[in-house]
């Protein structure tokens, strides 16, 4: 099931929040009278490592839509996603964990993608179940 009118929207929402929550993100209360008041700084590259991987676990949670069993049903909306970012020398690694909001019994479900720093392609993915 893929969501292509908020996967932008959602992806750049989930990015933030997880990049506030790691530190990795620039946070600053210095005004611009054009522009207003900054809010977060995001780096380039770890924005686009992260966009890389998005298409690949919409297609990935793709698999759980339609099950009989709701709490599976619930691993198909990437809105159930907190996504984390890490910056290793040579790749980064998205990791893209279930929020344990509607249905904590629910284990595994988190996907982590491997992108290469130099191609920005990922290398690698794995899923925990």
């Amino acid at each position: 099931m893929v969501y292509p009118r908020i996967a932008p929207i959602m992806i750049c929402i989930a990015i933030v929040i997880s990049l506030i929550l790691t530190g990795t993100l620039s946070l600053s209360a210095n005004e611009d009278e054009e522009n207003g008041i900054l809010l977060v700084s995001i780096p380039g590259e770890a924005l686009k490592a992260s966009i890389v991987t998005y298409p690949q676990f919409l297609n990935k949670i793709a698999e759980y839509a339609g099950h009989d069993n709701p709490a599976i049903q619930y691993l198909s909306y990437p809105e159930n996603y907190d996504i984390d970012v890490y910056d290793h020398t040579s790749r980064y690694i998205i990791r893209y964990t279930k929020k344990m909001n509607q249905y904590p019994g629910v284990k595994g479900g988190s996907i982590d993608y491997i992108v290469d720093k130099t191609s920005f392609k990922v290398i690698d993915a794995r899923y925990y179940k």
